[in-house]
C-alpha cells in the first residue's frame, strides 16, 4: 500500500465511526470520494433500517465533508432506497 492510499483510508476509518455516531447507523459501503480543497468529500451508504430477507432493508445515500483528520465537518442525507431498489443511474 502507499503511503496515500493509507492516508486516504486512515480519513475513511475515521469518517465512518463519526457518522455510525452522529446517525445511529452502520455504514455499508463508500460509494465516492474525492480531494477537496479542505479535505475530503465522501459518500457513504448507509443502513437506516434492517429487514428480512435483507434485500428489503433501507439505505440512505450521504454526502460528508470529512476534513484531513477524518473528523466529518458537515454531512447530509441525498437519497433514501430499499437495498434491492436500482435507479436509473445504476442500470447500464
Amino acid at each position: 500500500m502507499t503511503t496515500k492510499f493509507r492516508a486516504v483510508s486512515a480519513v475513511v476509518a475515521s469518517a465512518r465511526r463519526e457518522l455510525r455516531l452522529l446517525t445511529g447507523h452502520e455504514v455499508d459501503s463508500v460509494s465516492a470520494i474525492r480531494s477537496e480543497e479542505d479535505g475530503w468529500h465522501i459518500t457513504f451508504e448507509m443502513v437506516e433500517l434492517t429487514r428480512i430477507p435483507e434485500s428489503t432493508s433501507v439505505l440512505g445515500t450521504y454526502e460528508a465533508l470529512v476534513d484531513e483528520d477524518g473528523s466529518v465537518i458537515e454531512f447530509a442525507r441525498c437519497r433514501r432506497y430499499y437495498r434491492n431498489q436500482a435507479s436509473d443511474n445504476d442500470l447500464s
